[in-house]
């Protein structure tokens, strides 16, 4: 880019240059135009018609020397064109790969995370199911008790029926 912008300082110095030539030769052709109309009173008849074959050949001269700085111009920026969309091919293809890793990373990450979450999942399902079993055993301990003292109450109330039934006899 620094070399382009060399060119078109470059560019832009001998346009100045050119234009200022012009202007020299413009005030020149005047002059001289000036001199040659004033001469004589026949030249003074023919002063509009010269003065207006000067303006045409002047504009055609400036539209030819615009039509080239235009050209110029165009050729500047087609080379810095050229070697900046090189560059930024180049540049994309990079930040493509960097993307391209950064992508895989970030797949990594979720499937990570996913696993996570999956394990957290399980781990609330076990925590879950491991309670629910605790308190279906306090539950079944609970019956047990239950039955348990029914079973000593009855086993109390056979023995003492037959204690009562040994000693009616």
């Amino acid at each position: 880019i620094e070399v382009y912008e060399k060119m078109r300082e470059i560019f832009e110095s001998r346009k100045e240059k050119v234009e200022s030539k012009f202007k020299q030769v413009d005030e020149k052709i005047e002059e001289k135009l000036n001199l040659a109309i004033n001469n004589t009173y026949e030249s003074r008849k023919f002063e509009t018609e010269a003065r207006e074959f000067y303006v045409k050949i002047k504009n055609e001269t400036l539209k030819r020397y615009e039509e080239k700085v235009y050209l110029i111009n165009e050729q500047i920026n087609t080379l810095r064109f050229e070697t900046c969309r090189g560059k930024l091919l180049i540049n994309i293809n990079k930040n493509k790969i960097h993307l391209s890793q950064l992508l895989g990373t970030l797949q990594a990450r979720v499937e990570d995370y996913i696993e996570t979450e999956q394990f957290k999942r399980a781990y609330l399902k076990v925590n879950k199911r491991q309670k629910n079993i605790e308190q279906e055993l306090k539950d079944v301990n609970k019956r047990n008790k239950e039955l348990i003292k029914e079973f000593n109450k009855q086993s109390n109330n056979l023995v003492l029926f037959e204690g009562c039934y040994i000693c009616c006899l």
